[in-house]
C-alpha cells in the first residue's frame, strides 16, 4: 500500500492564512491571526512577508491588517499567459526599436528576476542587447526598478531586503536603503533611469505598461551606449516609451 506523500508546513502554514484571510474582507492583524492559526506570531509574520512578495497577501501600512491580494485573483483568472502576450507586443517592440533606433526590452517580474516577454536588438554600431545575467540583477536595470517600484510599498521594503544587491560596477546602488528611496521616486514619477549601473558605458531608461486591476505589472525600456544617450534625449525616449506603453496595454487589453 502507497503511502500518502507527507504535507510540507510551511506550505500547508501558508494556504492556512490564505484561507482565513479569504473568509475576512476587513482582514485581520498579525496578533489576529496568530491565535486564529494557534502560532507564533514571528512564524506567521516570516510567511506573511513571504506572501506578500506575490501580493497574495496585503497590507496597506504599518500596523494595517492583512488582507488577501490582487495576486490571488491573478492565479484564478484566465488571463493571457506570458508567451501570449510576448506575442502580441512583439511587432510593437520591433516598431519601437526602430523609431527610436535602440535596443528594447518588454518584461515582467517572475520571483526575483526580469522575465523577458520580448526583445528587439536595432542593428547599428555599438548595439546593446541585455545579457541573461543582468535579468537576475533587478536593482542594477532600469525596467527591473520600475516593476519592483510597481509593487506596494510595505511589499517593495520586503523585497528588496531580500534581493542581492552585489556590485556589478562602482556606481551599482547596493545599500537597501539607498534602492528604496530611488523607487519611491520611480514609482511617483513614472519612468526609471540607469547609467553605469550593470555595465560600465551603458545607460538604460524604462516606463511601465499602464496596468488596472489586478494585471500583471509589465516593463518596457531601452538601453544604449551612454555616447548616444543625455539629459537632452531622454524626453524623446520617454515619450517614445510611453507611446508604446499604451499601445501595448491596449493590446493586451483587446485580448483579456
Amino acid at each position: 500500500m502507497s503511502r500518502s506523500p507527507r504535507p510540507i508546513q510551511s506550505v500547508e502554514r501558508a494556504f492556512s492564512i490564505l484561507d482565513v484571510l479569504a473568509g475576512e474582507p476587513a482582514g485581520l492583524s498579525l496578533r489576529d491571526l496568530a491565535i486564529r492559526l494557534f502560532l507564533p506570531p514571528q512564524t506567521v509574520q516570516s510567511l506573511l512577508r513571504t506572501l506578500e512578495l506575490r501580493e497574495l497577501v496585503v497590507q496597506a501600512g504599518r500596523g494595517a491588517p492583512y488582507r488577501i491580494g490582487p495576486g490571488l485573483h491573478r492565479l484564478a483568472s484566465d488571463r493571457p499567459s506570458r508567451d501570449e502576450r510576448g506575442s502580441l507586443a512583439r511587432v510593437a517592440v520591433s516598431n519601437l526599436a526602430k523609431d527610436i533606433g535602440e535596443s528594447v526590452l518588454l518584461a515582467e517580474l517572475s520571483g526575483r528576476r526580469a522575465a523577458p516577454l520580448a526583445q528587439a536588438r536595432f542593428e547599428q554600431p555599438l548595439a546593446v542587447t541585455p545579457d541573461s545575467e543582468g535579468f537576475q540583477r533587478l536593482h542594477t536595470m532600469a525596467t527591473g526598478k520600475v516593476l519592483i517600484a510597481a509593487m506596494p510599498a510595505t511589499a517593495r521594503t520586503v523585497f528588496v531586503h531580500g534581493l542581492n544587491l552585489s556590485p556589478r560596477t562602482p556606481v551599482t546602488i547596493t545599500d537597501p536603503d539607498q534602492l528604496l528611496a530611488e523607487l519611491a521616486v520611480v514609482a511617483e514619477q513614472g519612468w526609471a533611469e540607469t547609467i553605469e549601473e550593470a555595465v560600465p558605458g551603458i545607460a538604460a531608461l524604462a516606463v511601465p505598461i499602464p496596468t488596472t486591476g489586478d494585471q500583471v505589472p509589465a516593463a518596457l525600456g531601452t538601453c544604449l551606449p551612454t555616447a548616444r544617450y543625455s539629459a537632452e534625449r531622454r524626453p524623446e525616449l520617454l515619450a517614445a516609451l510611453h507611446r508604446y506603453a499604451r499601445e501595448i496595454q491596449e493590446i493586451w487589453q483587446e485580448l483579456a
